[in-house]
């Protein structure tokens, strides 16, 4: 085969690698546009804890819509992390549910692949952790998911977490939450937790009717507000940020390259709908397991090795013909 023909296929495996890309990216923006027009203010917050919690729960009520599937029965719907966004309240809510991370049936590298698909999601990063605990216990499965978040992100993880206890009638008719609170031991890890934390927390109750749950819901927006006010920057930011922001600058120039038009909502919705599914694919497995593997366990090398492999599917030819 001559030069010229060469140079021809090889021209002809770049178009077809953008149009693919693009395809992905619209197919994966269409199952999670968000309808109507959001103002600009954007609150991105990862829903944490145990398995069957309320987290899928929580985030319908944040959402206010039957997002996450949710199941009454003792099985867990969730098994691996999602996403959904919406328009509420005169801003853009991007709400990410995650599997209770105590689950013995999860390999390492699968938890630390659901925190890294987690932490992508929201990219350049939440503004929230919220953890979803039933009154009255803080049980070792609460403590373990904890913990894994702690060895994750370490101790400045606490500057952007809230506790959010469910089944709040139930607490209201027995005393108060405050009152359960205060009764906590000094030595306790909770009450080590809330101090942390600054004593963030609220209690939450589902309904049928996610409109019943627009007042705790505002209410905890406004925790998720003074904690923008009170940190810089406003949003958790890791060692995992400057990398996930590339990976949405390698995407973006796709979408550049190829002549979209969409404005910068839209834009950033369609490339983290198309990471979303990017983590299906098994490879993305493999280079967590590898980098487990090989570095001992260190989260966030991890992290950075998977979210390298997405850049690498993402914008491979863009290295070749940079925009």
């Amino acid at each position: 085969m001559d030069n010229l023909s060469l140079a021809i296929m090889k021209k002809w495996k770049i178009s077809f690698c953008m149009v693919i890309s693009y395809l992905v990216l619209e197919l994966s923006y269409q199952g999670h546009a968000v309808q109507g027009t959001c103002m600009k203010k954007e609150t991105r917050i990862i829903l944490i804890g145990k398995t069957g919690a309320g987290k899928s729960a929580t985030g319908n009520s944040i959402l206010g819509k039957e997002a996450f599937k949710t199941d009454i029965g003792m099985l867990s719907e969730t098994r691996t992390t999602s996403y959904h966004t919406t328009c509420r309240f005169g801003r853009k809510l991007v709400v990410v549910d995650t599997p209770g991370l105590e689950d013995t049936s999860l390999s390492t590298s699968e938890v630390l692949t659901e925190i890294t698909k987690s932490y992508t999601m929201v990219s350049p990063g939440p503004h929230a952790f919220v953890m979803i605990i039933e009154p009255g216990r803080f049980t070792k499965e609460d403590k373990r998911v904890l913990d894994e978040y702690e060895k994750y992100f370490g101790q400045t993880f606490h500057d952007y977490l809230v506790l959010v206890f469910t089944k709040k009638k139930r607490i209201e008719k027995e005393s108060s939450l405050e009152k359960i609170v205060e009764k906590v031991p000094e030595n306790h890890s909770m009450k080590k937790l809330l101090k942390a934390i600054k004593k963030r927390y609220m209690a939450i109750d589902y309904s049928y009717n996610l409109e019943d749950q627009k007042e705790d819901v505002l209410k905890l927006l406004d925790i998720v507000e003074k904690i923008k006010e009170e940190n810089n920057p406003e949003f958790f930011e890791s060692k995992l940020s400057s990398n996930t922001e590339k990976l949405f600058s390698y995407l973006s120039k796709i979408l550049d390259f190829i002549g979209d038009t969409s404005n910068e909502e839209d834009r950033r919705e369609k490339i983290r709908a198309y990471i979303f599914n990017m983590y299906t694919m098994y490879a993305i497995q493999i280079a967590a397991m590898v980098a487990y593997s090989y570095f001992g366990g260190d989260g966030i090398t991890v992290g950075n090795a998977i979210i390298e492999k997405l850049i690498e599917y993402g914008s491979f030819y863009l290295k070749r013909h940079p925009v």
